[in-house]
């Protein structure tokens, strides 16, 4: 099994939205050290919330995806999975990590870390665009019946 496969964008900027969403999720850890900006109660609390349930998810969403987890496009025949956490988005990997993000943005509400966020979920957003054209090529009528029924990000059924 190849876990990685060929990127779907140009290496440099799959490497800077890689480096963009490490910076966002672990930002928190230099909050203490030298980053001073905005600090309250209440944010932090809700950012660890955030925080702790991006992370169950992510969790929850690789173990589903099983011996079928890549990084990158695969050369070798896979199957398209539909349940799970797959019922209500078509992309709970990258909707969990941005969950994280946005728990790391409330724990440390400041802009290198909200820029890192943007920054890394535009990026993210084009790596999935051209996820889809690549499932729509691999599963045709399959993906096509599913795009359909399940939102890209987050949402319900569209069918129920």
């Amino acid at each position: 099994m190849e876990i990685f496969g060929k990127s779907p964008i140009p290496l440099p900027v799959l490497i800077l939205g890689k480096l963009a969403l490490g910076v966002c999720c672990a930002f928190f850890l230099f909050k203490t050290v030298w980053l001073p900006w905005y600090s309250s109660d209440v944010t932090r609390m809700a950012g660890w919330a955030f925080y702790t349930i991006g992370l169950i998810l992510f969790i929850f969403a690789i173990a589903q995806l099983g011996s079928s987890i890549r990084v990158g496009l695969p050369d070798e025949k896979t199957i398209l999975k539909t349940r799970g956490l797959y019922r209500f988005t078509r992309n709970p990997i990258y909707v969990s990590i941005y969950i994280v993000c946005l728990g790391s943005c409330l724990i440390v509400i400041h802009p290198i870390n909200c820029g890192a966020f943007l920054l890394a979920m535009l990026i993210h957003h084009a790596i999935i665009k051209k996820e889809e054209k690549f499932l729509e090529k691999r599963f045709g009528n399959e993906w096509t019946a599913y795009k359909q029924q399940i939102p890209r990000y987050i949402g319900f059924n569209k069918t129920q």
